[in-house]
C-alpha cells in the first residue's frame, strides 16, 4: 500500500516529501508534473515568487502503513551512494514503522556528509525517528540541530515542542510554539507556507489548545485565502486519525490551493467490506455524544463519511473576488470544524464552526450553504429556534442557484430535509412532516427524508 506521512511531517520541500512517499517510478511521474506548476496568487501584488519552489500536488496522510521495499542502505564508501536516495529510504523505513532502521539511515547520512545541503532536513528526520522510539530527549537535540543548521526549517520547531509534551514538559512546550508562532511565514504564496501554518495548527492541538489551532488557520486566511484553503482539511483529517481511520489528504495548488481527502485500502482488500466496516466506526463515533447522533441520523448525514469542502475558484489576480475568497475559505474551514465536532463528540469544535459559517456570511451573506451547515451547527447545540432561522434563510437563497451535485449537503432534497429536522426536533410536527414530504417529492432515492416521514406517522398512531 502506498505509504504516506503524519500530520506533522515536515514540507518545506514538497517534491521531495511527496518522492519519500511513493514508488521510485511515482517519483519519476511527480517530477515531470513540477513542468506544470504556476505562480500562486499573492495579496501583495509586487512580490516574486520562484516558480521551482513550487509544487503542484503533495500528499500526506494519517495512515504510516507502508509497503515500499527497502533499498540495501550500507554502501562501502562515500562516493558510492546517492544522499537523497538514502533520505528517501530513511523517510519509507519511518513511514513503515521501523524507526530504529531510519534512525541508522539518518546517522549514516549525517557520518558520511554532514555538510550536505540537507543537514537540516536530515537532522529533523532523526529527531522524527527518535521520537517515535519514546528517545524524547536525543529527539529534542535532533530537532535543535535541525533548527540551528536550516533555520527555515519551521516545523522542526513545532516538533520539538510536541517531543518535550510528550515528555510531560508542559510549560516548555506552550514556550516552544509561542516563540515558533514569530517564524511563522508573512506571505503565503505555495503550499509549504501552508504547511508551516498546519504544523504550528497541530502543535497547539496537540498540547490540548484546540482554540489556539484554530486561530493559526484563521489567521492563514485572513494573510491569503487563495492559498490557506489548503490547511482547512486539517481538523477532518485529524480527527479521522485519532479514530485510527486511513485517511489521505492531498493537496493541490494552481493559482488557489485545496485539499481533497480519502481513504487508503490495501490493494488486496475487499473495497466494499473495508468502506462499510469504515463507515460503522464512524457512525459508531458520533453515537457517542447523543445530541449531536440525533441530529446527524435525522438530517441525513449518516449517508456520508463526512462533509467534504467547496470547490475555490481559481482567481485571475491578486485581489480577484477577494470577499468570495473568504467566504469560501472560511466555509471550508467551518465544514472541517463541523466534521471534527461530529466525529470527536467536540463541543469545541462546534463552536469553532459556528463562529467560521458566521465569518463566512459576513463575506457573502446570499450562499445558500452556508446558512444550512450554520443551521446544522446550531441543532447540535440545541439553539433550536436560531437554526430554523437560519435554514430558513439557506431555502430562500436555494431558488438562485443552479446546476445538479451529487453531494448530498449540497442537493434541495437534504436543505428541505434539514429545515424537517429542526423543525421537529423544536416541536413542530406538522411543520417537519411537511418538509420531510417535500424533500421526499424533490428525490425519491434520499432514504432519511422517507424514514423521517414514517417515523412521524408512526408516533402519531
Amino acid at each position: 500500500m502506498q505509504s504516506f506521512f503524519r500530520v506533522h511531517w515536515s514540507c518545506w520541500l514538497l517534491l521531495l516529501v511527496l518522492g519519500s512517499q511513493m514508488s521510485p517510478k511515482t517519483r519519476v511521474a511527480t517530477a515531470e508534473m513540477l513542468q506544470f506548476s504556476a505562480i500562486a496568487p499573492s495579496l501583495t501584488p509586487k512580490s516574486a515568487v520562484d516558480k521551482n519552489k513550487i509544487a503542484v500536488e503533495v500528499t500526506d496522510s494519517e495512515s504510516a502503513n507502508s509497503g515500499t521495499k527497502l533499498e540495501n542502505t550500507e554502501p562501502k564508501t562515500a562516493d558510492s551512494i546517492d544522499v537523497r536516495e538514502l533520505f528517501w529510504n530513511g523517510r519509507d523505513a519511518l513511514g513503515a514503522g521501523d524507526a530504529s532502521k531510519a534512525e541508522a539511515i539518518f546517522r549514516q547520512i549525517l557520518e558520511l556528509s554532514p555538510e550536505t545541503d540537507m543537514a537540516g532536513r536530515v537532522y529533523n528526520s532523526l529527531g522524527e525517528s527518535l521520537q517515535a522510539q519514546g528517545k524524547f530527549k536525543p529527539a529534542i537535540k535532533a530537532f535543535e540541530q535541525a533548527s540551528t543548521t536550516d533555520p527555515s526549517l519551521f516545523q522542526t520547531r513545532t516538533n520539538r515542542s510536541i517531543a518535550q509534551f510528550q515528555m510531560g514538559d508542559i510549560d516548555t512546550a506552550k514556550s516552544t510554539l509561542k516563540t515558533a508562532r514569530t517564524f511563522l511565514p508573512q506571505k503565503l504564496q505555495s503550499l509549504s507556507d501552508v504547511s508551516d501554518y498546519r504544523a504550528l495548527a497541530n502543535g497547539f492541538n496537540t498540547i490540548g489548545d484546540f482554540s489556539a489551532a484554530v486561530q493559526v488557520l484563521r489567521q492563514a486566511i485572513q494573510i491569503n485565502p487563495y492559498i490557506a484553503n489548503a490547511g482547512t482539511c486539517y481538523f477532518t483529517s485529524n480527527a479521522m486519525q485519532s479514530l485510527g481511520l486511513p485517511m489521505g489528504v492531498t493537496t493541490r495548488q494552481y493559482r488557489s490551493a485545496r485539499c481533497e481527502m480519502g481513504f487508503s485500502f490495501p490493494p488486496e482488500s475487499d473495497f466494499q467490506e473495508q468502506n462499510k466496516a469504515l463507515r460503522q466506526k464512524i457512525y459508531s463515533a458520533v453515537a457517542q455524544n447523543p445530541t449531536f447522533d440525533e441530529v446527524y441520523r435525522k438530517s441525513g448525514l449518516n449517508q456520508i463519511p463526512f462533509i467534504y469542502p467547496h470547490t475555490l475558484f481559481q482567481p485571475d489576480s491578486p485581489q480577484d473576488r477577494i470577499d468570495e475568497a473568504y467566504a469560501i475559505t472560511h466555509l471550508n474551514l467551518g465544514i472541517n470544524l463541523l466534521n471534527r465536532a461530529f466525529l470527536l463528540g467536540d463541543v469545541v469544535a462546534m463552536e469553532e464552526a459556528k463562529t467560521a459559517f458566521q465569518t463566512s456570511l459576513k463575506h457573502n451573506p446570499k450562499y445558500p450553504w452556508t446558512y444550512l451547515k450554520l443551521g446544522t451547527t446550531l441543532m447540535a447545540q440545541g439553539q433550536l429556534e436560531e437554526a430554523v432561522s437560519q435554514t430558513q434563510k439557506g431555502l430562500s437563497h436555494l431558488s438562485q442557484q443552479q446546476g445538479d451535485t451529487k453531494e448530498l449537503v449540497q442537493r434541495p432534497a437534504w436543505a428541505y430535509n434539514l429545515l424537517g429536522t429542526a423543525l421537529e426536533l423544536q416541536g413542530d410536527i406538522a411543520g417537519a412532516t411537511s418538509m420531510y414530504q417535500k424533500a421526499w417529492q424533490l428525490d425519491n432515492t434520499f432514504g432519511v427524508a422517507e424514514a423521517n416521514l414514517e417515523r412521524l406517522k408512526a408516533s402519531q398512531n
